[in-house]
């Protein structure tokens, strides 16, 4: 444990920073000088008796720490940090409650720092307490030169998970995890934060093969440290980079052995990840009834893409009254901002569905498919574009047709190369022949 004078300059720091106090307002309110209260945020004296009760006061704190209380908060700490490193949320949620019946207790003791990092971490994994997620990122960046090497490399790798997945900033998630990867000595922080990488690449699909590699890492660093579960949500993740590469043979194995796992180990998160992956499959093959049906038996209807899926199905089905019931759902669901590319997607099926095949609704196709190619989500360009051509066909659009097929076929040459984007290249061949010939 760092010394006692050591902590309490940072907590002075931090609390004067959050109150949005320089230091000369805060030397008025304390009669302490602003060189003195510099000096002891920088940690190079300890504060005198009187400073410290005068700093106590105006910020609003007591500092104290116990033996007993340094030993129960270890005690709780490892048992979180170990269950949520080896997904045991059930248990990590206990241990978080036994944090949390003494979290005065821990902010005014030498622990707070470490307190708050453990907080970071749990609210990030098991997805509680979000309402508490950004106050703690300000809070340990501002404490963050207090912090010895392994609590830098959690934070930074917590860090990564926070940007990519929290705030859609995926260069700057993809910086912290590259800066733990530095100086970490955790194999399973290693992984986590391959696994994180990779998740990071399904959205962009010129990046797919790189996310292959970044989940065999992490999938290969789990196994060696016994990580089942984690292996498991590897696979899992890896799964949709399958159905974009056209592996389906691959895939197929991968969802038959994480379905099977999270069904008998009663792993919801490996099972909702298994069930979104399997009707993925079904859509990009165009079996729409089949996904869904496995959306109908995904019952936490309360993720983004959820809705986009099961729309889209219902959609292709022509079974508009449930297609529209579920783009209410998704608004009463409050998931989505205005400019978001699911909510685009969803706002044009609505239109289409409710307006016929009108300019207004062909323009918003075209805005979802173009929104889609602009951040290149393969998904919803394949979504997008099957959407769309026969609008663009029924209205003798064949120009911008062409020009989206060519655009999806680029996307797929990205994905699986030139020799295996043939087979799409013949068929756009046939349909702009085709198409020309109706012209004519």
């Amino acid at each position: 444990m760092r010394k006692r004078h050591d902590a309490i300059n940072h907590k002075i720091r931090l609390l004067r920073t959050e109150k949005q106090l320089t230091l000369r307002q805060l030397a008025e309110r304390t009669g302490v000088s602003h060189s003195t209260i510099n000096r002891i945020e920088q940690g190079i004296v300890e504060p005198s008796e009187s400073a410290l009760l005068a700093l106590e006061k105006a910020l609003g704190f007591h500092h104290v720490t116990h033996r007993e209380d340094v030993e129960r908060y270890n005690h709780h700490r490892l048992r979180l940090y170990r269950h949520i490193i080896y997904v045991n949320y059930e248990a990590a949620q206990a241990a978080l409650d036994a944090l949390l019946a003494h979290r005065k207790t821990y902010e005014s003791s030498d622990c707070f720092i470490d307190f708050y990092l453990m907080m970071f971490m749990a609210v990030t994994h098991l997805r509680v307490h979000l309402d508490w997620h950004d106050e703690l990122y300000r809070k340990l960046t501002v404490l963050s030169k207090a912090f010895n090497r392994p609590q830098q490399s959690l934070f930074l790798l917590e860090s990564g998970i926070y940007w990519s997945f929290f705030k859609d900033n995926r260069h700057r998630g993809k910086e912290a995890v590259e800066a733990h990867f530095a100086i970490t000595t955790s194999e399973n922080e290693r992984a986590i934060g391959e696994y994180t990488l990779g998740a990071m690449n399904l959205n962009d699909y010129r990046c797919f093969k790189r996310g292959v590699m970044y989940l065999d890492a992490a999938q290969q660093r789990f196994q060696s440290h016994n990580n089942f579960v984690r292996v498991m949500m590897t696979k899992a993740m890896k799964q949709i980079l399958y159905i974009y590469m056209n592996r389906f043979d691959a895939f197929v194995e991968l969802n038959k052995q994480t379905r099977y796992f999270s069904e008998i180990k009663g792993i919801e998160i490996i099972y909702r990840s298994s069930m979104k992956s399997l009707a993925r499959y079904y859509l990009v093959r165009g079996e729409y009834k089949a996904a869904a049906d496995t959306l109908d038996r995904f019952l936490d209807a309360n993720e983004a893409d959820y809705y986009l899926l099961k729309g889209y199905a219902l959609f292709r089905l022509e079974r508009f009254v449930e297609a529209l019931a579920v783009i209410r759902e998704a608004r009463e669901a409050s998931l989505y901002d205005a400019h978001d590319l699911s909510a685009s997607g969803l706002s044009a099926m609505e239109k289409r569905i409710t307006q016929g095949s009108t300019d207004e609704a062909l323009l918003a196709m075209q805005a979802y498919l173009d929104k889609a190619f602009e951040v290149r989500d393969y998904m919803s360009i394949r979504l997008g574009f099957k959407m769309i051509a026969p609008e663009l066909e029924a209205w003798r659009q064949y120009k911008a047709l062409h020009q989206y097929a060519d655009r999806l076929l680029e996307a797929v040459k990205n994905i699986v190369g030139k020799d295996e984007a043939h087979e799409t290249r013949s068929t756009r061949t046939d349909v702009s022949n085709d198409h020309a010939s109706r012209a004519d």
